[in-house]
C-alpha cells in the first residue's frame, strides 16, 4: 500500500542510526527497535505531548522485557500526520543519544 511505502521512506529518513524496524504486511503499523540507551517508556510521555503516538514495547512483553521496542499503529492517521509523528520520534530519539554522549 501507499501508504506503508511512506512509513517505511519516513523511518529511514527520521530514525537514528541504531534504530531498527518492520514494517508488518498484513498490519497497518510497525514494530521499532531502539538503540541501546533510548527506553520507550522513558519516550512515551514526551512523544505524547508533542502529538506522537506508539505503544511502549513493554505492553507486549508479559514477563517484562520490551524496553527498547514500541509500535505504531498508521490506520487512523493521515498520511501528513504520520509522516509528522515519525519525524517526531525520531528527533526525539536523538536528542536522547545526543544527550547520552
Amino acid at each position: 500500500s501507499r501508504k506503508r511505502e511512506l512509513v517505511s521512506q519516513a523511518l529511514q529518513k527520521h530514525l537514528p542510526p541504531g534504530t531498527g524496524f518492520r514494517v508488518s504486511e498484513g498490519r497497518m503499523s510497525v514494530w521499532v527497535t531502539l538503540p541501546e540507551s533510548v527506553d520507550s517508556t522513558e519516550l512515551y510521555r514526551e512523544a505524547r505531548a508533542l502529538g506522537a503516538s506508539f505503544v511502549p514495547g513493554s505492553a507486549f512483553f508479559v514477563s517484562g522485557g520490551g524496553e527498547r521496542n514500541l509500535l505504531i499503529s498508521y490506520a487512523g492517521s493521515s498520511e501528513q500526520g504520520i509522516m509528522q509523528e515519525i519525524k517526531t520520534l525520531g528527533d526525539l530519539v536523538s536528542r536522547r543519544l545526543s544527550s547520552r554522549v
